[in-house]
């Protein structure tokens, strides 16, 4: 995966009614691939808490979701971290070393064990931060029931049964 979002498009093994109504931005395409993006955001959301052992605030639950259109009639959901660290652990990355300088006329100040700590720089080595995907197996995890949360929406707005 080469970046930090996924896009849900409907494979090519879909029933051949389903592929007719697919050409639109309809209502059951729509309602169709928002419920795929639920459902697959969910399972993203508790996966970065999982990978990242703990709570992750804001992170995980900044994974959104979004209908968006690909062109010649083509629609997709896509699904990604909208808080900068999460892509980092879901890509993986190398962190340049770099030093943290205090705004004009102040100091930076933190605690050490109990014991402040004041200083006008402090150099922060160089590190990498190790590739721990949260969002590619949400995905992988509900690829296979697309196609038949889409056709099952399908023939329910248009009133068909199943073949």
């Amino acid at each position: 995966m080469a970046a930090s979002f996924i896009h849900v498009r409907v494979q090519d093994d879909v029933s051949a009614f389903l592929k007719r109504g697919l050409v639109g931005f309809d209502q059951a395409t729509v309602a169709g691939l928002r419920s795929i993006g639920t459902r697959i955001r969910t399972t993203a959301r508790r996966n970065a808490r999982t990978v990242l052992h703990k709570r992750t605030g804001r992170g995980a639950e900044g994974i959104k979701s979004a209908i968006i259109r690909l062109g010649e009639g083509r629609v997709a959901v896509k699904i990604w971290p909208s808080v900068g660290y999460l892509s980092a652990h879901e890509l993986g990355s190398a962190i340049p070393a770099a030093t943290i300088t205090a705004r004009a006329g102040r100091v930076l100040h933190w605690q050490v064990g109990g014991e402040d700590r004041f200083a006008r720089f402090v150099h922060r080595p160089a590190f990498t931060l190790p590739r721990r995907p949260f969002l590619s197996p949400a995905f992988a995890q509900h690829e296979a029931e697309i196609p038949e949360l889409l056709d099952v929406r399908y023939r329910k707005l248009f009133g068909v049964e199943s073949a």
